[in-house]
C-alpha cells in the first residue's frame, strides 16, 4: 500500500498543488490584466495637454496626480506644469515643496508661517464676499453653516490664487469638487478635463466651446477606449465619465445657440410659407432665407451630433451622449436618426426609459403612430410616475378616434396618482366629449 500511495497518489498531490494557484489566475486573469491599457497614461498626457505653458493644475486625489507625475518625472511629459493635489496641501512639507522646488508656486507665507498652519473654526458665520487681493475676483465664502471648518487647504488655494496674481494661468481639474473650489466657480471655464481661472466672470462661460472641441478632438489620446481590447474595472469606468462630460458639456453649451437659431430658422419657415399661400411679392427671397438659416442650423447640428457620437464610440457605457444626441435629433426634427439612435440605446441598456419615451416620440413625429403607442407603454412600465408617457399615449389614442383607450389610460394613472388634478380634468373633458 505504501508503494501505491508512493507510486500513484504522490504525483497527484503534486499535481493539485501546482494547480491550486492556477485556478485562480485562469479565473481572476481577465479582471486583473492591464495589457492594452492605456487610460492612467492618456488621461494624465491629455491633463497635462489641456494646460498652457507653466500652468498650476490644482488635483483632487490619486488617480489625477500619482499617474501624472509619473509622466512628469519618468517621461519628462510637461514638466513646466506644477501639480497641486488638495489632499496633500492639508501637510506643511508638501506646501514647502511647493515654495522652494522648481517649478515654484508663488505662496505668501514664509516657511515659519507654513509650519504654524492649522485646521480653524470657520471665521464667517454667514456666506460672506471676500476680494481676493489685487485679482480683481470677489467670490462668496461659505458660512459655517456650510463649512464649519476652514481646511489648510482652502486657506492654501486662496492664498496661491492671490500670490500667482495671473502670471501664471491657473486650472482645476474636472475632478475637484464644487466644495473645494472656494467660491471660484464664477471664474472658471471649462477646456476639456479641466477648468480654466478667468480674471472676468462674463468671460468664464461654463464651457470654451472652441477649445474644448479643440482639446477633445485634436490634443487628446484615447488609446484603446471603445474598442474592447481591455478590461476596464469600475474605477476606470468612472474616471472615463469625465471624457463624455468634455464632450457633452460642448454639445450642451452649443445647443443653445442651436435653439436661437432653429427658432429664427421657424419664423422665416412661417413667414415665407404665409407669403407662398398669399402670393404676395418676395415670397421667394424669403424662402431662400428660411433655407440657408435651416442649412447653418442642420450644420451646427451635425458639429454638436459628432462630439456626441465621438463620446458614444470612446465611452460607450455612458448613457447621457446617447439621450442629448436622440434630443438634439429630436429638436432638429430628424425623426429617423433619433428613431435609429434610440434604438441603439435601447439594445445597449433595455432597462433604461429615457431611450424607451425617445423613441417613441420619433415614432410618433415620424407617423408611426401604432408603434408610438407600445414605446409609451414601454417606458410607462419602467417608470410608473412619467405622466408624460400616459399623457403622449391618451392623446395618440384620441387622434386615433380611440376614446374608450384614451379614458382607460387616464383611469390607470388615476388609481396609482389619485390627486392628480391635470389626469382628473383631462378624463372629465374626454368623458364630456363622448
Amino acid at each position: 500500500p505504501r508503494e501505491m500511495v508512493r507510486k500513484f497518489m504522490a504525483p497527484a498531490i503534486g499535481l493539485a498543488l501546482l494547480l491550486t494557484p492556477a485556478i485562480p489566475l485562469a479565473a481572476n486573469y481577465r479582471s486583473h490584466d492591464r495589457t492594452g491599457n492605456y487610460v492612467p497614461w492618456d488621461y494624465s498626457y491629455n491633463l497635462l495637454m489641456s494646460c498652457e505653458k507653466d500652468g498650476i493644475l490644482f488635483t483632487n486625489g490619486d488617480n489625477d496626480t500619482f499617474p501624472v507625475w509619473a509622466l512628469q518625472e519618468v517621461y519628462g511629459v510637461r514638466r513646466d506644469v506644477r501639480i497641486v493635489n488638495l489632499s496633500l496641501l492639508n501637510t506643511d512639507w508638501y506646501i514647502e515643496q511647493l515654495k522652494t522646488l522648481d517649478p515654484k508656486v508663488p505662496i505668501s507665507f514664509t516657511l515659519d508661517e507654513i509650519k504654524r498652519l492649522e485646521h480653524q473654526r470657520n471665521p464667517f458665520e454667514k456666506d460672506v464676499r471676500y476680494r481676493v487681493g489685487n485679482t480683481g475676483m470677489e467670490v462668496t465664502l461659505p458660512g459655517r453653516e456650510r463649512a464649519p471648518v476652514l481646511r489648510i487647504q482652502d486657506i492654501m488655494v486662496m492664498n496661491i490664487v492671490e500670490s500667482t496674481n495671473w502670471r501664471k494661468p491657473v486650472y482645476f481639474a474636472v475632478t475637484v469638487s464644487q466644495d473645494n473650489l472656494m467660491g471660484f466657480d464664477p471664474y472658471l471655464s471649462m477646456e476639456g478635463l479641466v477648468f480654466k481661472l478667468l480674471p472676468n466672470p462674463s468671460q468664464a462661460g461654463r464651457v470654451d466651446v472652441d477649445k474644448t472641441i479643440n482639446n477633445m478632438l485634436n490634443v487628446y489620446r484615447y488609446r484603446g477606449l471603445g474598442d474592447g481590447s481591455c478590461h476596464m474595472d469600475d474605477d476606470t469606468r468612472r474616471l472615463l465619465t469625465n471624457y463624455s462630460a468634455g464632450f457633452i458639456g460642448a454639445a450642451w453649451d452649443e445647443r443653445r445657440n442651436l435653439d436661437v437659431l432653429h427658432q429664427k430658422w421657424q419664423m422665416a419657415k412661417a413667414q415665407a410659407d404665409s407669403s407662398v399661400s398669399k402670393k404676395r411679392k418676395g415670397a421667394e427671397d424669403e424662402l431662400r432665407v428660411a433655407a440657408a438659416l435651416n442649412e447653418e442650423y442642420q450644420r451646427r447640428l451635425d458639429r454638436s451630433a459628432d462630439l456626441l457620437r465621438k463620446s458614444i464610440s470612446l465611452v460607450p457605457d455612458d448613457w447621457r451622449s446617447r439621450v442629448l444626441l436622440t434630443e438634439l435629433y429630436l429638436s432638429g426634427e430628424r425623426w429617423a436618426d433619433a428613431e435609429a439612435m434610440a434604438r441603439q440605446g435601447i439594445k445597449v441598456d433595455p432597462a433604461r426609459q429615457e431611450y424607451r419615451a425617445q423613441l417613441a416620440q420619433a415614432l410618433e413625429k415620424g407617423g408611426k403612430k401604432g408603434e408610438a403607442i407600445a414605446g409609451y407603454r414601454e417606458a410607462a412600465r419602467l417608470n410608473p410616475d412619467n405622466y408624460s408617457a400616459f399623457l403622449s399615449m391618451a392623446e395618440l389614442y384620441k387622434g386615433l378616434g380611440r376614446k374608450d383607450s384614451a379614458r382607460l389610460v387616464y383611469e390607470e394613472w388615476l388609481r396609482k396618482h389619485p390627486g392628480d388634478r391635470r389626469a382628473q380634468v383631462a378624463l372629465e373633458s374626454l368623458r364630456k366629449d363622448s
